[in-house]
């Protein structure tokens, strides 16, 4: 799932438009809920690109009006910074993956407190709720860091790294293997939508 809204997110943040000018869109608002899970091939989509960024907008945008999901915004995107970039994506990746290996959010369910949180996160250690390779705790742990200069700053490098741990530590595991998971786990629902 990492590896996947990774390698989406890379796609939009490379974008460039006729003249080869960078569009830097921001999605802001990746979160659990827009991340889908597709019935028939276990395919990630990242979805609601309502409150993206991108320098196709005139910026209008409110300064330090907070927009995005409280219990996944970045430090930045909290305080209402007014530039935001790829690394708040980055770092909402990273609050993602915390919540799918540990099976609980970094930040509280309420707003406020969530708010608050994330302006100044203070994340439990992922090593101490959950038996993960040390790379891959290295790796999440890098994407939250609270200051955008020392998280990974591309999508597609982390991608290829996510992807390359995936292999050493699961060989041979893949995305039809997680297909073949995701049928097997939602097999009621796809007779459901089948029927």
């Amino acid at each position: 799932i990492g590896i996947e809204l990774l390698d989406a997110l890379a796609y939009i943040h490379d974008l460039s438009d006729e003249q080869g000018k960078p569009l830097s869109i921001v999605h802001r608002d990746v979160s659990p809920e827009n991340v889908l899970v597709t019935f028939d091939t276990g395919r990630i989509q990242l979805i609601d690109f309502g409150i993206a960024l991108s320098e196709l907008m005139t910026r209008q945008t409110q300064l330090r009006r907070v927009k995005g999901k409280a219990q996944y915004l970045s430090p930045e995107q909290a305080r209402g910074d007014r530039e935001l970039d790829r690394r708040t994506d980055i770092y909402a990746v990273g609050l993602v993956l915390f919540y799918l290996f540990s099976g609980r959010e970094a930040y509280p369910k309420d707003f406020m407190a969530a708010l608050n949180m994330a302006r100044n996160p203070k994340i439990p250690p992922l090593h101490k709720l959950v038996d993960l390779p040390h790379d891959i705790i290295h790796i999440v742990n890098s994407m939250l860091h609270v200051d955008p200069a020392h998280r990974p700053p591309a999508a597609r490098k982390l991608a290829r790294h996510l992807s390359t741990l995936l292999q050493r530590y699961y060989p041979g595991y893949d995305r039809w293997s997680f297909a073949d998971q995701i049928r097997a786990i939602l097999k009621h629902e796809i007779q459901d939508e089948h029927d």
